[in-house]
C-alpha cells in the first residue's frame, strides 16, 4: 500500500512538472523544436493528429483545416488570439470546444511523448524565468518573439488606455454576464448550449463561480446600473479618442496610429463580446464611431474568407454558441431558440441587406428597450391572479395600473400569510392544552 502511494504521489508530480496545469511554470522547459508550437488551448502535432482527434472528442475537427496549422481550441470566441494571428500573418484552424477550462489551461497533453501538442495557456507565461511586468498576454509574448508581431509603437498613453479596458471594462462586463438576473435567462443557456452533454448543467455553474472568483470583492458586488453607468463613460472616453484620431490623421485606429496596438487589439475584443450583451448592445447603440470601428476591423480581417482555413474558421465561429446578439424581431410569443442571432452571420447580412453596424444596433435598442425583464416569481403570480377572477396575462397599457395590481398581489400574500401564522399558533395553543388536560386527568 505504502509503495502504491509513493508511485501515485510521483506520478502527480511528475504531471505538475511536465503541464502548467499546477505549478504555472516548469522545471525543465520544453523545447519548441521538438514540439509543434501554438496557442492558448492547443499545439497542434502534425506527427499523430488523429490520436489528438481520439483524445478532444468533444471537439468536431474541420475536414478542410489543415492538420499542420496552428489550432486554437475556444470556449467563447477567441477574437483577440484570432485578431492576433490574422495581424501576424499566421494560418490557423479554430475549433469549438465543449469545455470552459479550455480557456485558461487547455486540453492535458502526454506526459512524457513531445511529439504531441504542447500547451500556452493565456495566464501562463512562455517560460518559467520570463516575466509578467510587462502586462503583456503570452500570446503577445510569443508572437513578438517568435514571429515578429510589432504592437508596442511609441505612444505614451497605450498602457493608460489599456488598463481602462482590463480594470474597467472588462470586469464590468463580466459582472453583467454572471452577477445579472440575466443569468439563468440567457448567459446560462448558452453555457448549456456550448456544453452539449449530461454535465452542462454543471458545468455552467461551474463557470460561473470561476468567473465570480476571478473579480475583485468590489467587482464582484457590482449592481447592473453600476456597472452599466461605468462602461458608458469608458466607451464615451474611446469614443471621443477615436473622433480625434479621425480629424486629425484619418486613422482607423483608436489612436491615430498607423499600425495597431494593444489597445486596439484588446478594446476590439471586448466590443466584439458587448454586442452579445444584451445590457451593452444598447450602450454601444449611444457611441456610433466605436461600432464602426468594430465593422472596419471585421471588414478589413475577417469578411469574405477565401483560403481554406478562413471558411473553416468562420463556419467554427458562426456555430458558437456564444457568438450571437439580441434579436432585432424579439418578442415574448417567440420561442426561446428565435431570441437571438448570429453576431457573425450578421455582420455578414450587413452588405447584403445595404445596412451598418450602427443603424442595426439602433434598432436592437429599441426592441431590447420594449422587452420586459424575465420573473422567476411570475408563474405563481400568473396563477394567483387568475385564481382571484383576474386576467391571465397582466395589463401592462397602464404603469400605474400594474403597479396597482402588483400592489394588490402583495397584500393578498400578506393576509395569507397572516392568516397561515394565526393558524399554526391557534393550533398549537389548542393542542397544549388537550395534551394538558390528558395529563393532568392522568395523574388524578
Amino acid at each position: 500500500m505504502t509503495l502504491l502511494l509513493y508511485d501515485l504521489w510521483l506520478s502527480i508530480e511528475q504531471y505538475g512538472d511536465t503541464t502548467r496545469n499546477w505549478y504555472n511554470h516548469r522545471r525543465y522547459e520544453a523545447s519548441l523544436a521538438r514540439r509543434v508550437e501554438g496557442f492558448t488551448e492547443e499545439l497542434p502535432s502534425s506527427k499523430d493528429d488523429n490520436d489528438d482527434n481520439d483524445n478532444d472528442t468533444d471537439v468536431p475537427s474541420p475536414s478542410s483545416s489543415p492538420s499542420s496549422l496552428l489550432r486554437i481550441l475556444q470556449f467563447q470566441p477567441a477574437w483577440e488570439e484570432q485578431l492576433l494571428l490574422r495581424l501576424a500573418a499566421l494560418p490557423h484552424t479554430v475549433w469549438n470546444s465543449s469545455y470552459a477550462v479550455t480557456e485558461a489551461v487547455g486540453p492535458l497533453p502526454a506526459l512524457q511523448d513531445l511529439s504531441r501538442a504542447a500547451m500556452m495557456g493565456r495566464s501562463s507565461t512562455i517560460s518559467s524565468t520570463s516575466s509578467n511586468t510587462s502586462n503583456k498576454s503570452p500570446i503577445i509574448e510569443y508572437l513578438e518573439r517568435y514571429h515578429g508581431l510589432v504592437l508596442d509603437h511609441q505612444h505614451d498613453d497605450i498602457p493608460i488606455y489599456l488598463s481602462l479596458v482590463q480594470k474597467e471594462l472588462e470586469p464590468c462586463r463580466i459582472t453583467l454576464l454572471c452577477q445579472d438576473e440575466e443569468w439563468n435567462s440567457v448567459y446560462k443557456q448558452r453555457c448549456i448550449q456550448a456544453g452539449g452533454g449530461r454535465l452542462s448543467q454543471w458545468q455552467a455553474r461551474s463557470y460561473r463561480r470561476f468567473l465570480k472568483y476571478q473579480q475583485s470583492y468590489t467587482d464582484r458586488h457590482m449592481t447592473t446600473t453600476t456597472a452599466v453607468e461605468r462602461v458608458r463613460h469608458v466607451y464615451a472616453l474611446f469614443e471621443h479618442k477615436r473622433s480625434s484620431s479621425l480629424s486629425s490623421s484619418n486613422s482607423r485606429w483608436i489612436l491615430g496610429t498607423t499600425q495597431p496596438t494593444r489597445l486596439d487589439v484588446a478594446l476590439w475584443d471586448h466590443l466584439m463580446h458587448a454586442l452579445t450583451d444584451v445590457h451593452l448592445v444598447i450602450v454601444l447603440a449611444e457611441f456610433p464611431l466605436l461600432l464602426t470601428f468594430v465593422q472596419k476591423v471585421w471588414d478589413d480581417y475577417f469578411a469574405n474568407p477565401t483560403e481554406e482555413w478562413q471558411i473553416a474558421n468562420a463556419l467554427q465561429n458562426a456555430t458558437n454558441p456564444f457568438a450571437q446578439v439580441p434579436s432585432l424581431l424579439w418578442s415574448p410569443q417567440r420561442e426561446e431558440k428565435e431570441f437571438f442571432r448570429h453576431a457573425v452571420e450578421l455582420m455578414e447580412q450587413l452588405s447584403v441587406q445595404d445596412r451598418n453596424l450602427i443603424e442595426t444596433v439602433r434598432v436592437a435598442k429599441e426592441a431590447r428597450l420594449l422587452q420586459t425583464k424575465v420573473d422567476p416569481n411570475e408563474a405563481f403570480r400568473t396563477w394567483h391572479r387568475w385564481r382571484k377572477g383576474g386576467p391571465y396575462y397582466p395589463t401592462t397599457n397602464n404603469n400605474n395600473n400594474a403597479q396597482g395590481s402588483d400592489e394588490k398581489v402583495r397584500r393578498e400574500y400578506h393576509r395569507s400569510d397572516e392568516a397561515w401564522i394565526a393558524s399554526m399558533a391557534l393550533s398549537t395553543i389548542m393542542a397544549m392544552c388537550v395534551f394538558g388536560v390528558i395529563g393532568g386527568s392522568r395523574e388524578k
